[in-house]
């Protein structure tokens, strides 16, 4: 998979909150390890099913829709999509090199 669908951008938050459900699980059920296993099976059930239902991770081959579908939103105005846009584009601007003098 590659990187976020342009919709899904804020999905990183719920990877740090599985992250942070896990590591409180076995720091505070420390005493209790059948309990610790079902607490912390639990929250990867939930990260999972929610994974699942939204489909947040661009594969290869959703790349060329995602990137159409962008492109549409951006020029009808949505302002996630432009403020993207504008971002990609300043990003493109740094990256590209000065010609080489030879």
């Amino acid at each position: 998979y590659f990187h976020f669908k342009p919709a899904y951008w804020g999905w990183i938050l719920v990877i740090i909150g599985r992250k942070f459900g896990i590591a409180f699980t076995a720091l505070m059920f420390n005493r209790n390890p059948a309990f610790q296993l079902s607490v912390a099976l639990l929250v990867m059930f939930v990260a999972y099913a929610l994974q699942v239902r939204h489909v947040p991770f661009m594969s290869p081959s959703e790349r060329g829709a995602v990137l159409l579908d962008h492109r549409m939103k951006a020029a009808s105005g949505d302002p996630i999509h432009a403020s993207l846009k504008d971002s990609l584009a300043r990003a493109e601007d740094r990256n590209k090199r000065a010609p080489r003098k030879v």
